[in-house]
């Protein structure tokens, strides 16, 4: 594969933000992959998932990991708006490096798949396909356990009930409708930093709604973002390769 690194995407406030993009080889066009890290909105960066991005690319896709600004010097909505500029710049630019920018998705683990599923929810979301791995999907009901609530309140800048309308703005679960693209939701049962009822919350209204999606939880896993080569969660990786072979080889027809 060929690695480009650090491709700026956007300067929000003058500040660059970059992404690694991971090039398969061969002829393409390849499908898209936009991959998110985690790190509770406040830390973390693209490198995390370089393995990802690698491990992608090595599956046939065009895979970028991207930066975003970081809480609490830049709580909610920076971050999303950050990955809705990366997901505009890479349909701009897929085709320079081989990719199908009609054939898009996204991945992210933690904070990530909060905001995969974010992008994935929001009005003319240019996925086609969104998976998520042990994201808060319900800002307004327990998104991460008491111990570590600083990192949702850095992320949301204030407690829910100074703002609620903003928590309802920033969960995934509430911006949800009928017209969203494909959704896959990871979880660990044991999950004891995001509970694994955001998984089975988004579900449930997908269903009430008629929305695709489809869920996997993981017995005896615990938090975590999903990493290749581990067997307790190889069931949700094979699920997740599955999902994205399937829903990115058309378009999605809205």
């Amino acid at each position: 594969m060929t690695v480009y690194e650090n491709l700026i995407y956007a300067e929000p406030n003058d500040m660059p933000l970059g992404l690694d993009l991971y090039q398969p080889d061969g002829e393409g066009p390849f499908p898209v992959l936009m991959l998110v890290h985690g790190g509770g909105w406040c830390q973390g960066d693209r490198q995390g998932y370089a393995e990802h991005g690698r491990y992608f690319a090595d599956a046939g896709y065009l895979a970028a990991s991207i930066d975003y600004r970081l809480a609490p010097a830049n709580p909610f909505p920076a971050a999303c708006e950050d990955v809705t500029a990366a997901a505009a710049w890479l349909i701009e630019h897929a085709a320079e490096y081989g990719g199908n920018p009609a054939r898009f998705g996204a991945y992210g683990g933690s904070a990530g798949a909060h905001l995969v599923a974010w992008l994935a929810t929001s009005p003319d979301t240019p996925l086609t396909c969104c998976a998520e791995w042990a994201g808060p999907m319900d800002m307004r009901r327990e998104p991460v356990t008491y111990h570590y609530r600083g990192y949702g309140l850095a992320f949301m800048g204030a407690c829910v009930h100074e703002d609620p309308a903003t928590y309802d703005a920033a969960s995934p679960l509430y911006r949800l409708t009928v017209g969203a693209p494909p959704l896959l939701l990871v979880h660990g049962v044991e999950d004891a930093v995001v509970p694994a009822d955001h998984a089975r919350w988004m579900l449930e209204k997908a269903r009430e709604l008629g929305a695709p999606a489809e869920m996997v939880l993981l017995d005896g896993v615990g938090h975590t973002g999903g990493a290749s080569g581990i067997p307790e969660l190889a069931s949700g990786w094979e699920a997740m390769m599955a999902f994205f072979a399937r829903r990115l080889q058309a378009v999605r027809i809205a």
